[in-house]
C-alpha cells in the first residue's frame, strides 16, 4: 500500500462514519473465497438488526478481489453503507498502519495453512 493509499484510507476514516465511543471494526484482505468476508457482512447485518445493541459501531473494509461485486451487493442488500467505509485496493501490504486506531480486527478465513 502506497503512502497515498494509506492517506486515502485515513481520510476515508475521518470523512465517513466514525464514532468517538463504541466499536470501530476493520477487515483487510484479498477478496476471495477462503477469506470468508461474507461471514463478516452477515455478522454486521445481525449486529445492525439487533435492538439490544446499545453501542455505536462503524465498519472499515480494505481490499480487492474477484468477490468485490458480490460483497458490494451484500452491503447494499443489508443497508450497511451508512455505517461502513470501503477502500477497494489490492495493495494492502501496510494495512497495519491503517488499523492502529481500530477496536476490532476481523479474521474470518475458512481454512489456514499449516506452516
Amino acid at each position: 500500500m502506497s503512502k497515498a493509499e494509506i492517506n486515502e484510507a485515513r481520510k476515508l476514516s475521518e470523512d465517513k462514519p466514525s464514532i468517538t465511543q463504541g466499536l470501530e471494526i476493520i477487515a483487510i484482505g484479498r477478496l476471495y473465497w477462503a477469506k470468508n468476508f461474507e461471514l463478516i457482512f452477515d455478522a454486521l447485518n445481525l449486529l445492525q438488526k439487533d435492538k439490544s445493541v446499545d453501542f455505536d459501531w462503524c465498519f472499515h473494509m480494505i481490499g480487492d478481489g474477484h468477490l468485490r461485486e458480490k460483497l458490494e451487493k451484500m452491503v447494499d442488500d443489508y443497508d450497511l453503507r451508512k455505517k461502513s467505509n470501503f477502500l477497494w485496493s489490492s495493495k494492502i501490504s501496510k494495512g497495519s498502519e491503517v488499523i492502529s486506531k481500530e477496536s476490532c480486527f476481523n479474521y474470518a478465513r475458512r481454512k489456514r495453512r499449516l506452516a
